[in-house]
């Protein structure tokens, strides 16, 4: 190598030391940039966990020397112990293993260096099928096969692709649900692929109802192509949304196979998979009566489910709907997709991981999510500004029974005429008395979901305006009982500019204050109610009186609301901005005033850590919370300073 060449390769390699772990990995892995600056790249594979590893190079050298017939190949692993390499090419799917005594470990994928192209390709074909490869990937793969052997550097990614599949992180998740903790990698794969093989690519949709008739729909027919059995169950998992439960098709199942389906979604199943296969059940039924038995039993679990309980599902499901979304949102993963789709994601993943711990008898304890649950619910607050109705509580276990139990009865209303009278009476002893199929009882039908849906825009009804306008039509000071039909109506109707004002003249007359509070969990869930009108309704007006409000509920000398809980009201109420630049600015000032409020304890501390990160979700902020972020470090930097002097003191 010429010493300008080398130089180069130098100046590359320690540039790259500059550059963030996953860009500098892609960049890395693009043999151009490699070839271009002389950069020879030699990473190590495990294969079979950590059973067995070696670098690339000597992995493939060995390989190719088996393929080619070399009996007795042997190949050091990174502890310099020996193991073979035994190549078998007369079976029907051509195998290969590195062995060590009885200890056998497949390596099928590295076939594809086989210099026979039939080899390679009989290799594709059944490794493809059996990881469930769309057919995009599959045929991509295949032009490359038919032409020429992987180079050993390609074979890893060619690992990687394969497994970006539900079907294969099912079976690693099998083997890894026992372990204490459950992998950041396992929780949410790193890969954008295995994601958009999961729901649906999004394409353009820009709507849950648009990607189920788009992106999610070709997924499901990819899928039922497949394998119909294996497809179908991997269907469910998209089922987090009506309009792609009505995309789930069953008619390439046999009826053994459909009842052995929804047997195995009974029995193992996750509940966003049980509610779609009671979704799907109810659209078949009447052709497909077979369904009926196992869709009875699953109403009757969905409907004995103890949300408080430690074996709950929906408890077991909403923790890990958690950790998957707060896991994305750490590593920014999908960021550039609109929150319906990441909450998609994380949904069906929920399900993916649920499905295996559920079949391996165990559940996910709360203590694994760590400090997930502060990252989900800022990257839930953030998102609230482009969908204002979806704030984090929606998450939880009650609040998504509640919403199954809705679309439960909602499907036995649209499919009434289909079903069979015991089926219809299996659905009502599930939802309950008859009043709860009544019109005044509808929030229990429309209760919402983690997803938008369509019936949130439902106009309000004469009754519920006038009964708002009647109890924010007064004169005296305002109590949480006067906004009760308001914060009531707000789940389940559309709520305007009209009604907002009525809540901020309310708060203005009394002084900003609100009387009659229990205790300081109502204050906050009053507060809380009012800020997600603020936002719903895009209501600017009340945001700025819900500041003055949350401002002196702070300094109130009996019951004074915590700082953190006094964020989370602003910054629900700042989705009462959809531009970004005046969320950014509303965000920022509310901030800056707790900044250069009284602090207390580490209250500053925690302040500054959920600031720079709100600032790391959205850049944008960073323009408007230098202030904040000033004023935090030099009070929290002050605190050590007072700490340090008092520890060097002497004592007295």
């Amino acid at each position: 190598m010429s010493s300008a060449k080398e130089a180069q390769t130098i100046r590359a390699l320690l540039a790259l030391e500059y550059i963030p772990p996953t860009l500098r990995e892609t960049l890395l892995r693009d043999p151009r940039i490699a070839d271009h600056y002389g950069i020879q790249i030699d990473s190590v594979l495990g294969i079979g966990g950590l059973e067995f590893e070696a670098p690339v190079s000597a992995i493939a050298e060995n390989v190719r020397r088996s393929l080619g017939g070399s009996p007795g190949t042997i190949i050091r692993d990174a502890d310099g112990k020996e193991w073979s390499i035994e190549f078998d090419a007369d079976s029907d799917q051509p195998t290969l293993v590195v062995a060590q005594g009885e200890r056998r470990l497949g390596m099928d994928a590295w076939v594809t260096l086989s210099s026979d192209r039939e080899t390679r390709l009989r290799c594709l074909e059944a490794l493809a099928a059996d990881a469930g490869l769309p057919p995009k990937a599959c045929s991509s793969w295949r032009r490359i096969l038919e032409e020429r052997s992987l180079r050993g550097e390609e074979v890893p990614d060619f690992l990687v692709d394969l497994h970006a599949t539900a079907h294969v992180q099912e079976q690693l998740l099998a083997d890894s649900v026992r372990s204490p903790e459950l992998s950041a990698q396992l929780a949410a794969p790193p890969s954008r692929t295995y994601f958009e093989r999961l729901v649906g690519t999004r394409c353009d949709s820009a709507s849950i109802e648009l990607h189920a008739v788009a992106g999610s729909r070709e997924r499901l027919a990819e899928l039922a192509a497949w394998k119909p059995y294996e497809g179908f169950l991997q269907s469910l998992y998209m089922a987090s949304h009506p309009d792609l439960s009505a995309q789930i098709r069953v008619d390439g199942l046999s009826s053994e196979e459909l009842v052995r389906a929804f047997e195995s979604i009974l029995r193992t199943g996750d509940r966003v998979s049980q509610l779609g296969a009671i979704e799907v059940g109810l659209r078949v039924s009447y052709d497909r009566p077979e369904v009926k038995p196992a869709l009875n039993r699953l109403l009757e679990l969905i409907r004995a489910d103890d949300t408080a309980g430690k074996a709950s599902g929906f408890r077991n499901y909403s923790l890990l709907y958690v950790l998957v979304s707060s896991e994305l949102s750490r590593r920014q993963q999908l960021a550039d997709e609109p929150p319906f789709y990441r909450r998609l994601a994380a949904l069906a993943q929920a399900g993916v991981i649920q499905r295996q711990m559920v079949a391996a008898g165990i559940a996910l304890k709360e203590s694994a999510i760590g400090s997930g649950v502060g990252e989900y619910v800022l990257q839930a607050l953030v998102d609230l500004r482009l969908e204002p109705r979806r704030y984090p509580v929606l998450g939880t276990a009650e609040r998504l029974q509640a919403h199954f139990f809705g679309r439960i009865a909602r499907a036995a209303d649209q499919y009434e005429n289909e079903v069979a009278p015991d089926l219809i009476r299996a659905f009502q002893h599930v939802m309950g008395p008859e009043q709860l199929r009544e019109a005044g009882n509808e929030f229990v039908l429309y209760a919402p979901g983690p997803l938008e849906e369509p019936e949130e825009s439902r106009t309000l009804p004469a009754a519920f305006d006038q009964a708002i306008q009647a109890q924010l039509d007064t004169r005296k000071a305002a109590t949480p009982a006067d906004f009760a039909a308001l914060r009531t109506s707000t789940t389940s109707f559309r709520i305007g500019q009209a009604q907002a004002d009525l809540a901020a003249d309310a708060l203005e007359g009394s002084d900003y204050r609100l009387t009659e509070v229990r205790d300081r969990t109502h204050l906050l869930g009053t507060l809380t109610s009012l800020a997600s009108v603020a936002a719903i309704a895009r209501s600017e007006r009340l945001a700025d009186t819900l500041r003055v409000v949350v401002r002196t509920a702070q300094r109130d000398p009996e019951l004074p609301i915590a700082l953190i809980d006094a964020m989370q009201v602003l910054l629900i109420a700042a989705a009462s901005r959809a531009e970004v630049g005046a969320w950014a600015a509303f965000v920022g000032e509310c901030l800056t005033e707790l900044a250069f409020g009284e602090l207390a304890g580490d209250e500053g501390q925690i302040l500054h850590g959920y600031a720079r990160r709100l600032c790391e979700l959205t850049p944008e902020l960073w323009a408007t919370c230098g202030a904040a972020d000033a004023a935090l470090m030099a009070f929290n930097g002050s605190l050590v300073s007072d700490q340090a002097a008092q520890d060097k003191a002497p004592d007295t």
